[in-house]
């Protein structure tokens, strides 16, 4: 989790790129005991998977996501989302601007924290290792390690 969610809670949450891997299905399942559906990335020509800080471990075959709270939001559904989102990135993202403030409405940072806390016991508690799907360019190298992992 890089950052989040300063605009409360909401209906949906996203990953960067819509990784085929099976660590993203875990995840939508544990959403959907807090209510929660999955949204696909907003921005996939951004290539986000590609630069967020999860890649490393996805070049090394290590199962990894990006998450990204959702912008349909409780108090003003997507159009507030999406308004503040874009916001965000043109006025504040990497820039001196981009720093706490008192108006922050963190209920949504405390829901994904428990929603990912969840998706790591679940993990944790598992004789399942998160894998790459079937097609994706990193399965070979996953593949290649999974008798060090019995």
């Amino acid at each position: 989790m890089d950052g989040v969610s300063t605009s409360g809670r909401a209906h949906d949450f996203t990953t960067s790129g819509n990784a085929p891997l099976t660590l993203q299905d875990d995840l939508i399942e544990v959403a959907k005991a807090y209510n929660r559906t999955y949204s696909p990335d907003p921005r996939p020509g951004a290539g986000s998977f590609f630069r967020s800080d999860h890649f490393p471990f996805a070049k090394r075959g290590v199962p990894a996501i990006s998450y990204g709270s959702g912008q349909d939001l409780f108090n003003g559904g997507k159009a507030r989302g999406e308004a503040l989102a874009k916001d965000y990135v043109t006025y504040r993202y990497h820039q001196p601007a981009d720093e706490y403030a008192a108006d922050w409405d963190l209920t949504g940072a405390a829901e994904d924290g428990g929603m990912l806390t969840d998706l790591g016991r679940r993990l944790a508690n598992s004789r399942e290792w998160p894998e790459w799907k079937a097609g994706s360019e990193f399965k070979a190298v996953r593949d290649a390690s999974a008798a060090v992992r019995k």
